[in-house]
């Protein structure tokens, strides 16, 4: 999201707190209740779809990667024992075929090279057991046919992984106009309290304001935090003060996270001198001071130690 879709998230969030903290007010009106629970479920989709938007592909990029230096690495030995044994048995149509060498590998596409990696195989698994003479043999060719199978089935992944990036950060776009309309619709019943509860309205049109204070100088931050992973809270210096109460919250459905104040935007639990853990839909306001603030200290990250990405809040009060 860019800074304009967090200001309006923001105010998202407060327009449904304000429906929360005012439920009682409001029965008269039935309509905002099921208003109220569509915009909050969107709430959690809009951030959920971030999640994916934002996500990390480069560990699929990283594992193809791998996997192709495994694929060359046994197409180098296979080929040039294949080679020898075309020459030792006079057939140099064989050794042309299997005479393949680094830079001709590496300058191939990725599919281009299980191509040729596989007619490579197809070649010298029926003559793998008379390779074994020539610094190869039969467990070369198997690891080979064992790496193109892996190989293959990672060669789309980091491609799949950006299109699927795109479709959420689509899916984002229409999330944020579905709950513009929910918003616009409670504009219309809210109207309604002007004339006969002027502070109850006014209190909503403050929360329905949208706060364009830009980046981390924003009180309320929304987010996740990879499986197994730090997060950082993205708040700017100084927003956070040794006297801030601020609000903690776990929007995870299972699973703990971990809240606390570290010395580096990506520093683990070990950097922390105390941790604030909650158990999922939980709530806590801390003392940022009591709870590991300090100078050295004040980076407030999340650890997320589920095998699922963890939902999580924070707000300055």
């Amino acid at each position: 999201m860019d800074d304009k879709q967090l200001n309006k998230l923001n105010m998202f969030i407060k327009t449904a707190d304000f429906y929360r903290d005012h439920s009682a007010d409001l029965i008269s009106v039935t309509q905002l209740a099921g208003l109220k629970t569509e915009l909050s479920d969107l709430i959690d989709q809009i951030v959920d779809a971030d999640g994916d938007a934002d996500s990390d592909t480069s560990g699929f990029t990283i594992q193809k990667s791998d996997e192709r230096t495994n694929v060359e690495g046994l197409t180098l030995k296979v080929s040039r024992a294949l080679a020898a044994y075309g020459l030792s048995i006079g057939k140099p149509g064989l050794v042309r075929l299997a005479d393949y060498n680094p830079s001709e590998l590496g300058g191939k596409r990725d599919n281009d090279l299980y191509v040729k990696s596989k007619k490579l195989w197809e070649r010298a698994d029926p003559v793998k057991a008379l390779l074994s003479g020539f610094n190869s043999g039969p467990a070369d060719v198997n690891n080979l046919d064992n790496a193109l199978q892996e190989y293959f089935a990672v060669l789309q992944l980091p491609e799949e992984k950006r299109g699927e990036k795109k479709a959420s950060g689509l899916e984002v776009d229409t999330l944020f106009k579905d709950a513009d309309d929910v918003v616009q619709q409670m504009d219309v019943y809210m109207q309604t309290f002007e004339a006969v509860n002027s502070l109850l309205y006014n209190t909503y049109l403050s929360a329905r304001a949208i706060d364009d204070n830009g980046g981390g100088s924003q009180s309320i931050k929304i987010g996740t935090a990879g499986i197994n992973a730090v997060a950082h809270v993205p708040f700017a210096d100084g927003k956070i003060a040794g006297d801030s109460v601020v609000r903690l919250v776990n929007n995870n459905t299972m699973g703990d996270l971990i809240f606390y104040f570290s010395d580096s935007e990506t520093g683990g639990t070990g950097s922390a001198t105390s941790t604030v853990t909650l158990g999922f839909d939980t709530t806590e306001d801390i003392v940022a001071g009591s709870s590991g603030f300090d100078v050295a200290h004040h980076h407030l990250n999340v650890f997320n130690p589920n095998a699922f990405v963890g939902k999580w809040k924070v707000e300055i009060l």
